[in-house]
């Protein structure tokens, strides 16, 4: 996060996305992250339902991906792609998993 922060322009936008049990967490991922450089959480969303809906479409070119990876990493890039089956992608449908994105602006130079 520092090495983006520091390639930011004053007033720059970096943009984030996360997921977490509920909103309130990934708020508080954003804010903290926001402290570590001098950035501050500009738009905050709540897109949920479009990244179920997203994974939903994408889910048999994900499941072509996970089959072309070794036996041995196939459950772990299961995970990471959220493909049907994996724990992650279960949690997601069912509601357990928030999903956001943010826009971090760095602060004016001399604030």
């Amino acid at each position: 996060m520092s090495e983006a922060v520091r390639c930011l322009k004053p007033l720059g936008r970096i943009l984030l996305a996360e997921s977490s049990t509920t909103f309130a967490e990934v708020r508080q991922r954003f804010q903290r992250l926001a402290g570590v450089g001098e950035l501050t959480v500009d738009t905050l969303r709540d897109v949920s339902d479009g990244a179920r809906r997203s994974l939903r479409e994408q889910n048999a070119r994900a499941s072509r991906a996970v089959a072309c990876v070794p036996r041995f990493l196939r459950r772990s890039v299961g995970e990471l792609l959220i493909v049907e089956g994996s724990e992650r992608s279960r949690r997601g449908q069912v509601g357990e998993l928030c999903f956001a994105m943010a826009v971090l602006r760095r602060q004016a130079a001399g604030r």
